[in-house]
């Protein structure tokens, strides 16, 4: 069985990495909700500092990628989140595997395995540079050891390791994202509520407390490399007001609550639910009642779920999709054990047939059960996987490579981007630091809704001395002031004709289409 469960997670790796990377963004992406792929490939390349919560473990392993992976630079970071969604997949199959034990386990451990990674929101994020696909990972190795640990080989055995390794991995987590809370709940359910109770001593819940705390000193990169001013430098965390602003994502503060209760609750359906297809969904129903998993592993997949989903109604963001991954994590969990449910449960109605002879009802048995598991395997997954895959492609998301690299094709080395909108700002930001970095080291591309924020204003004055700009405020006034203090020594663009401007300048259209770029000149009378 042991030989079985290594091929089958060998075959399950190579097939998500082969299908992952056939689909992965190779530059900026705008595909799949990943608007902020550009500022975190950035932060990774120079060792910046990207938008709030700061991101450390993702911004370093980014880094380490792009020195050691294969493949233009983005895709070399883009690996991050490949890998991570291969591994978190590969991960619920060992878990599930672990719990069922048996041909039949095996082969439900390998259908959730792939309902999970051809999801639509999973695999969605697999393919372009988010944060999302980190924290799912840690999800998934979390469960396993927790599994390990919950469950022993041996009922005399103290796996201590697997607890203690489980909370290091939170703790990693929560240096990636503060989503981590909903993995927080499924551990803190299935410690204190499963049968692994029993074995937990002061000792080992204070040496657990250690290790879940010691990777969050990874946050002590924003502070220290705040220091060095880097290009990018979000917050400028060096004092602690601004650490804990850029760390609890204060500037996003005022999304929580911010729907109406009767909007949000739109967003929840189908949601996760269908992300896998409607089998997915109904075998995640069956498996519900698995005795399989134990009350507390149910009911910690369960709050995986109601709690990811409390959070999206809670949280107002335009990307709330990338949230669903927990609960379509733990909707594809229990499908498997609904896959097992289902498919043990007809073998036994096959093992009752009396009009069958003996031998060959054993026979028959086998050869039945192995045909329902595969047909049930086919129709459940290859629709939804042909039809995400086409859904969440990313290799063909050539919109903001175009841009970024026409938009440093025809400006000025000197020239002064005033952008809006984080897709194309990010982007800018991204052929900015890398393939024009020499050609155009003295253009400064500035987003215009962060004038409002001191630390930013400070920034650009710390990072180009030259450029005149006074204090922050209302960010039209200071986009006012500082277009006619600097028009005279830079060229300027803007990435839409503003109305701000429009009434003082011509904006003389540069790019057109969906991307556009316009240039700001004086007008010969103010109109």
């Amino acid at each position: 069985m042991k030989r079985a469960e290594t091929l089958i997670s060998i075959f399950l790796l190579a097939l998500f990495i082969i299908t992952y990377s056939h689909t992965s963004s190779l530059s900026v992406s705008w595909k799949n909700f990943s608007e902020d792929s550009g500022d975190l490939l950035t932060a990774a390349y120079i060792l910046g500092i990207p938008h709030p919560t700061g991101y450390p473990l993702f911004v370093l392993l980014g880094r380490v990628f792009s020195l050691t992976m294969p493949g233009s630079l983005a895709f070399r970071i883009t690996l991050v989140s490949l890998f991570s969604c291969c591994l978190a997949a590969v991960f619920l199959f060992l878990s599930l595997a672990r719990l069922f034990r048996s041909g039949i386990g095996l082969a439900s451990a390998a259908f959730a395995s792939l309902a999970l990674g051809f999801s639509l929101y999973f695999w969605s994020e697999a393919v372009v540079a988010e944060v999302y696909a980190l924290n799912v990972l840690f999800l998934s190795l979390s469960a396993y050891f927790l599994i390990r640990w919950t469950y022993p080989d041996r009922p005399d055995s103290r796996p201590s390791a697997y607890l203690l390794l489980s909370a290091y991995l939170l703790g990693l987590s929560f240096a990636n994202h503060m989503l981590s809370v909903v993995a927080l709940l499924f551990a803190g359910i299935l410690v204190l509520a499963g049968p692994g109770r029993q074995r937990l001593s002061l000792a080992v819940f204070l040496a657990a407390a250690g290790f879940f705390v010691l990777p969050l000193t990874l946050y002590a990169y924003l502070p220290v490399r705040s220091l060095r001013n880097p290009e990018l430098d979000w917050g400028n965390p060096e004092t602690w007001h601004q650490f804990k602003w850029l760390v609890t994502g204060e500037q996003y503060r005022f999304r929580f609550m911010a729907q109406p209760l009767s909007q949000a609750i739109s967003r929840l359906w189908p949601g996760p639910f269908l992300a896998a297809g409607w089998p997915v969904l109904f075998l995640s129903t069956v498996g519900v009642f698995s005795r399989k998993l134990g009350g507390a592993l149910r009911a910690a997949l369960i709050a995986v779920i109601a709690a990811d989903l409390l959070t999206i109604l809670l949280y107002d963001i335009p990307d709330f999709p990338t949230y669903f991954l927990p609960a379509s994590y733990a909707l594809c969990f229990l499908a498997g054990a609904g896959f097992e449910l289902v498919t043990r449960s007809a073998s036994s109605a096959a093992g009752r047939v009396k009009m069958l002879a003996e031998a060959s009802r054993g026979k028959m048995r086998v050869a039945g059960t192995a045909g329902l598991a595969g047909a049930l395997m086919m129709v459940s997954i290859l629709p939804v996987a042909l039809h995400n895959g086409n859904k969440t492609d990313a290799s063909k998301d050539l919109h903001p490579y175009i841009f970024g690299r026409a938009a440093f094709r025809i400006v000025e080395p000197n020239a002064l981007i005033i952008s809006e909108y984080d897709g194309r700002t990010f982007a800018l930001w991204f052929f900015g630091q890398t393939e024009f970095k020499k050609s155009h080291e003295d253009c400064v591309v500035v987003l215009k809704y962060l004038f409002v924020w001191p630390w930013y204003v400070d920034n650009l004055k710390k990072l180009h001395p030259d450029l005149s700009l006074s204090q922050a405020g209302p960010m039209d006034e200071v986009m006012l002031e500082l277009v006619s203090s600097n028009i005279e020594k830079r060229p300027i663009y803007t990435v839409r004709e503003d109305p701000t401007l429009t009434p003082f300048y011509n904006l003389r259209p540069i790019l057109g289409g969906e991307t556009e770029l316009f240039k700001v000149e004086k007008a010969e009378r103010p109109r």
